[in-house]
């Protein structure tokens, strides 16, 4: 049943579920018996997550025949719900830039740092540490030095 569950789901999202390589397996750490009924104890469960800050945590319930067909569902809808501001948030780190992209970030940033450092000789420090960094001290080494020797 999970693998037609599964060949369902990558027949429906596409290559949006390509980056999932989830593994998972059904190893109970512990049991015990519960005098209570199925939905009174989620509610408890689900109490005692909230009063415990528990926002990371998650409660599925389902029958053993099927606890991964539950728990894959559950994973795809988290995902694919996150999966823009995940996006937004590498885009924002830069990892989908290109090299040449990068490059030429860096060489504004180096502009507007000797553009200040200009105006401030308290900057230098900061601008040969970020052209030592950015390996850009020999394409820059003209400009810097002036800076030093005004």
């Amino acid at each position: 049943d999970a693998g037609r569950y599964a060949d369902a789901l990558a027949g429906h999202f596409g290559d949006a579920l390509r980056g999932l390589e989830y593994n998972f397996k059904n190893e109970p750490a512990s049991s015990r018996v519960e005098l209570q009924s199925p939905d009174v104890y989620i509610k408890t469960l689900a109490d005692q997550a909230d009063a415990e800050g528990g926002y990371y945590t998650a409660i599925l319930s389902a029958t053993d025949k099927f606890w991964e067909l539950a728990l894959m569902k559950f994973i795809v809808e988290e995902t694919l719900a996150s999966f823009s501001s995940n996006v937004r948030e590498l885009q924002e780190r830069g990892l989908f830039d290109s090299d040449a992209d990068r490059t030429r970030a860096r060489h504004e940033e180096i502009q507007r740092l000797l553009r200040e450092a200009r105006a401030s000789k308290d900057l230098i420090p900061a601008l040969g540490a970020k052209l030592k960094e950015y390996g850009m001290f020999e394409t820059y080494q003209d400009d810097f030095f002036r800076l030093v020797n005004l």
